[in-house]
């Protein structure tokens, strides 16, 4: 899942990042009331190394954002305190926006292009599970995530999917901690000679494997069950 929900990301922002994407009036008002991406997904799209769309996006992101600030007012909210707040003069009539001075007002692109990509995987995984062919690859697998994990547990349709998810995490966890054991065995002064073997780098897959791959955050957010 974590696999599949990222290559998603990438594959969107490269979708963007083509003309197509950066003349999309619907998508260039998005992107600008989010105020381009969140901080994570930002950076992907910096690794992308996207000079144009990066360039025609943030213009606009930045000439929003100083409207924004154009429109804000000093307020003091007691003159005893002396704590002051923000307040809106824009056309939406919010008046005081105090903290949510400056937010973005949609959420994420790529954040979404993620949820909905972990959803469909999801949906798919639970879909097929009781599949002989494909359950006996799932098996074998390193199965998912904790964060999916828990997702898909929430979301299973039969008990014997239920199981079936339970009983390849075990099985997973039991041969990390081995490899992880391992690790700590061969950190004791007698064995520190010993090669390496398949337990090299189990200390990052037990990371990963704990949180989900980087720029996953979990499916809480979404209707998991659909």
């Amino acid at each position: 899942m974590c696999r599949l929900a990222l290559r998603r990301v990438e594959s969107y922002l490269e979708s963007i990042s083509r003309e197509g994407g950066l003349v999309d009036l619907s998508i260039r008002d998005r992107i600008r009331a989010a105020h381009g991406f969140c901080n994570e997904h930002a950076h992907q799209w910096l690794e992308q190394q996207h000079l144009l769309g990066t360039a025609i996006i943030y213009e606009d992101v930045l000439g929003h954002i100083a409207d924004e600030l154009r429109g804000l007012r000093f307020e003091r909210r007691g003159w005893l305190s002396g704590v002051t707040s923000l307040r809106s003069l824009g056309g939406s009539g919010t008046g005081n926006r105090g903290p949510d001075a400056l937010q973005p007002h949609r959420e994420c692109l790529a954040c979404r292009a993620l949820a909905e990509a972990e959803a469909a995987v999801l949906d798919t995984l639970l879909g097929s599970l009781q599949e002989p062919e494909f359950g006996r690859a799932y098996a074998g697998s390193a199965g998912l995530c904790v964060p999916h994990l828990a997702t898909a547990l929430g979301a299973a349709r039969d008990e014997s999917s239920f199981a079936a998810l339970i009983e390849v995490a075990l099985t997973r966890h039991e041969a990390l901690r081995e490899q992880l054991r391992e690790i700590i065995r061969r950190h004791d002064y007698r064995y520190t000679g010993e090669a390496a073997g398949e337990e090299r780098g189990a200390e990052a897959r037990a990371v990963r494997h704990s949180v989900g791959e980087r720029g996953i955050r979990g499916l809480s957010r979404l209707d998991a069950g659909r």
